[in-house]
């Protein structure tokens, strides 16, 4: 958290933040919502007032796609539902 902490506030003094041209979001990588670690992100966070927009989970699906040369999105949908699921918030906040 000491590295993200530094590089929030570097990345808040950039113009074009300072100016609400470019807005920051997070994803949480690898980590599940429901656990400490969730929550111990979520109350750092607070003090920038930085959404949470989702939660990706470590999983063996992305590994073995990789593996095959393939993203998850790549995937029959019953193999990678879960993951396609995640990354749904995240891009409907990218298009917003």
């Amino acid at each position: 958290m000491v590295a993200t902490r530094d590089f929030i506030n570097r990345l808040a003094e950039e113009k074009t933040i300072q100016r609400n041209k470019s807005f920051i979001g997070i994803v949480g990588m690898r980590v599940d919502p429901r656990t400490r670690a969730a929550s111990t992100l979520e109350q750092f966070l607070m003090q920038y007032d930085l959404p949470i927009i989702t939660y990706l989970r470590d999983t063996m699906v992305y590994v073995n796609a990789a593996f095959n040369g393939k993203s998850i999105f790549d995937l029959p949908y019953y193999q990678a539902e879960q993951e396609l699921a995640q990354w749904q918030p995240l891009a409907k906040w990218v298009k917003s």
